[in-house]
């Protein structure tokens, strides 16, 4: 039997919830999956952070890390340039220093 890509996402996320992981790494945690099984994913991911593990989120889609995140950091060359708070700050704002490599911090 194959599982669709999100049951597959949501099968590795339960082993590690179950081994009581207290910091997850997602690196491009809904590439795949349908429209569905993304709001299951960032319904899970709210749920291990108010349960109080780290969770940190790396994806190439912004609307992902508005979904899924209370802090938005952009990195360039390996370095942390900016960091904003989704709630209060527009994706053009974001857009414009992760592409340009401006310096900011909330």
């Amino acid at each position: 039997m194959q599982l669709s890509g999100g049951n597959q996402q949501k099968i590795v996320l339960a082993k590690w919830i179950i081994k009581g992981a207290k910091l997850l790494l997602l690196d491009e945690p809904s590439r795949g999956l349908d429209i569905g099984a993304k709001a299951d994913l960032y319904r899970l991911v709210e749920q291990l952070a108010a349960d109080g593990a780290a969770v940190i989120v790396a994806s190439s889609e912004l609307d992902e890390l508005y979904a899924a995140c209370d802090t938005i950091w952009i990195f360039h060359e390996g370095r942390n340039i900016a960091r904003f708070d989704p709630a209060t700050t527009d994706q053009d704002t974001i857009l414009k220093h992760q592409l340009l490599g401006e310096q900011h911090h909330d």
